[in-house]
């Protein structure tokens, strides 16, 4: 595994600086990629959900990416803002790695499966997406894999998952206008542009 840093200086007033991993497989069978974000409420990043599938897509033949993105105490839009970066680098890299840059797929479970919907739904221009020629490269995903993933902003307070968008956002569920709740639930942002995804969810 290869560690980079998503920037040099890392935009957003943040001294946390995020990372793309970067795991090649041994006997490469494919030029396509997934970049994987990996879950925890946006308050953590489950190792299990990015390091672990990482390995089992190298087991293919793919070469993976975890995106180490920032979580709370850090909210929106700095975790999309660093998945996108991630999309953006390894296409900028896409000839060093080998790797068809029309054939970049984000993957997340549960509120990274949130996140990676996010990023290819969310088409609103965000700050700091100008810092270098990195920036220049489309940041929407070729394909989604949406693991279990949080999509919808609940309605009542006894849903699961209230905890994500509390921690995405900074506010307590209660705060939450309609407005916001829509903006960040991934269904009312689907159109004809959006990536094809693949969704999968266990028997719980």
């Amino acid at each position: 595994m290869e560690s980079m840093f998503l920037w040099k200086n890392t935009p957003g007033l943040c001294e946390e600086i995020p990372t793309l991993e970067y795991y090649p497989a041994k006997e490469k069978k494919t030029n396509a990629t997934v970049v994987i974000c990996p879950g925890g409420a946006y308050a953590m990043r489950a190792a299990h959900e990015g390091k672990g599938y990482a390995e089992f897509l190298n087991t293919l033949g793919m070469d993976a990416f975890v995106c180490q993105y920032r979580v709370s105490p850090h909210r929106f839009p700095l975790p999309l803002l660093d998945i996108r970066r991630a999309i953006r680098l390894v296409r900028a890299k896409a000839v060093e790695f080998g790797i068809d840059p029309n054939k970049i797929a984000v993957m997340g479970s549960s509120a990274g499966g949130h996140l990676a919907a996010l990023a290819s739904t969310y088409k609103a221009p965000i700050a700091f997406e100008d810092m270098d020629e990195i920036d220049t490269q489309c940041c929407m995903p070729n394909a989604q894999i949406l693991c279990y993933p949080v999509i919808h902003c609940p309605d009542e307070l006894q849903i699961a998952h209230v905890g994500s968008f509390e921690n995405l956002l900074g506010k307590p569920y209660a705060d939450l206008t309609e407005e916001e709740k829509r903006s960040f639930s991934i269904e009312c942002l689907v159109n004809d542009k959006t990536p094809p995804v693949f969704i999968w969810h266990t028997a719980e």
